[in-house]
């Protein structure tokens, strides 16, 4: 099954928003029904140990608020992924983990 998206430019951090100083690496995933998931790295900046995995989602045709969902052992979070299995409809998060890149592993939550 392939779903289609059509896509406009929306803001999906609010432009007040004060919750992180520098935000990328982002991965988008189309829901069945319509809303999208956007996973980011958000932090003080690259390798700083407060950078987190962060979601926004879109329902409804509007965006929530960003929410922190991954942030652990107090070191950098990098590159997230997003895939849903389409048998399931589980959602996996794949990203990384580590102070540099040589000492970074792989870590997935659903």
């Amino acid at each position: 099954m392939s779903w289609l998206v059509e896509l406009e430019q929306n803001t999906i951090i609010p432009q007040d928003w004060r919750g992180f100083a520098q935000c990328h690496a982002s991965t988008l995933l189309a829901l069945p029904n319509g809303d999208i998931l956007v996973a980011y790295m958000a932090g003080g900046g690259e390798a700083k140990p407060d950078m987190a995995i962060w979601l926004s989602r879109r329902t409804n045709g509007e965006w929530l608020p960003p929410q922190r969902i991954q942030h652990r052992y107090l070191l950098a979070h990098w590159n997230p992924v997003l895939h849903r299995d389409d048998e399931t409809g589980t959602i996996f998060l794949y990203y990384k983990v580590g102070n540099t890149v040589q000492n970074w592993y792989t870590l997935v939550s659903t």
